[in-house]
């Protein structure tokens, strides 16, 4: 088994679909095993010095008892090969396969990850604050009043996702598309780890055809916002205040959205 390098793994969902292809969870195993050993003495008569010779014999068993703790990883692992025997997962690296995905089946996507460029300034707005303030302090004619308002906004939209951002996997040349999103408390690597050839691992919860696209905040399926929080950010789109690059950064179709259990190289 070639072994995985774990950028994000969900294991609430790991588990909550693991308990249903075993009957439950474990977490833990134990191993014994047992070694039979046998050993003796000899000695004889001889021409010369006296030796006396026998011979005993031994034999038993010697008993190991190990614990194997199951992890996050070892459970994933679990799960993947029996969907693997199952034929319960897809494997997706072409385009042409589009067809084949359902909404609530599982599938691989071999791809390339990204995190647009207005969701890392998202999850960076808190940090930018002090920032602003010491400028504000310092160098005010250097304070823009316009970037302080779009970063206000920022910071309003990163506290309407509860810090979740949403992520997509490019398979191909761009012809398929995937969107899932992604909780800080699941990644297993910095962000700009994740940018690259991978695999995401997860459950399809929609998708559309070419020439139908939606905003990555609002995409169906992922609910980053709730609908209070849409409204908010529709209304904000026509405001010169809004983060730029909010409002019009969409996924166009063919396109899927997918509940991201893992994501690994």
């Amino acid at each position: 088994m070639a072994m995985r390098e774990f950028l994000y793994l969900d294991a609430r969902l790991v588990d909550q679909f693991l308990a249903q292809a075993e009957g439950g969870i474990y977490d833990e195993e134990r191993e014994k095993s047992l070694y039979g050993r046998d050993g003796g003495f000899t000695a004889g008569a001889s021409a010369g010095p006296v030796r006396a010779d026998f011979k005993r014999n031994r034999t038993g068993s010697d008993e190991t008892e190990r614990v194997l703790k199951q992890t996050p990883e070892s459970r994933y692992n679990r799960l993947h090969q029996y969907l693997d025997e199952t034929e319960d997962i897809i494997a997706i690296d072409d385009h042409s396969q589009f067809a084949d995905i359902q909404v609530r089946s599982i599938v691989a996507v071999e791809c390339y990850v990204d995190v647009p460029v207005f969701n890392r300034a998202i999850q960076g707005a808190d940090e930018l604050t002090p920032l602003f303030e010491l400028i504000q302090d310092f160098s005010p004619e250097q304070y823009d009043p316009k970037a302080a308002q779009a970063l206000e906004t920022m910071k309003r939209l990163n506290a309407m996702t509860g810090g979740s951002l949403v992520a997509t996997g490019e398979v191909g040349e761009g012809h398929l598309k995937f969107a899932f999103k992604l909780d800080r408390g699941n990644l297993r690597a910095q962000l700009d780890a994740l940018e690259g050839e991978a695999v995401v691992v997860g459950k399809v919860e929609k998708k559309w055809p070419q020439g139908k696209s939606y905003p990555l905040l609002t995409l169906p399926g992922l609910n980053l916002l709730n609908r209070e929080a849409r409204r908010k950010m529709e209304a904000e789109s026509t405001n010169k205040a809004a983060a730029p690059g909010v409002a019009d950064h969409s996924l166009e179709g063919p396109a899927a959205t997918l509940s991201a259990i893992a994501i690994f190289r």
